[in-house]
């Protein structure tokens, strides 16, 4: 698990889990990790659904489109949201951004996945 490798290198790391899609649950688990570490420096977010909620943009739909909208985008305003704030305030922070199987696997071919989180 990537927590216990980052603990072997000294580095502090926590895992807390939530439903990307689940906008309460999402803002609950950054309440919870502010309380816990008191603030968060880094802001990577990267979600992935999985290939089934790609379309073709032969049949994609506007329920397709507000699928990856719940999935991405307005998970990633929330989430900078809880985070830029004290970052502006503190004067440094970090926040980035991939989506989907690219933040697993460099794949260039899926490139066009990004545009609507980003």
């Amino acid at each position: 698990m990537i927590i216990s490798e980052l603990k072997k290198l000294n580095i502090e790391a926590q895992s807390f889990v939530a439903d990307v899609t689940d906008l309460a649950a999402l803002k609950q688990a950054f309440q919870a990790i502010i309380k816990e570490l008191g603030s968060i420096d880094v802001l990577e977010f990267s979600p992935y659904a999985g290939w089934n909620k790609f379309t073709h943009v032969l049949e994609t739909t506007p329920q397709s489109v507000l699928e990856q909208i719940n999935s991405y985008l307005l998970p990633a305003v929330l989430s900078v949201n809880e985070v830029l704030p004290e970052m502006i305030n503190r004067g440094s922070g970090a926040i980035l951004f991939s989506t989907g199987i690219s933040a697993m696997f460099p794949l260039p071919f899926v490139g066009n996945g990004g545009f609507l989180s980003n």
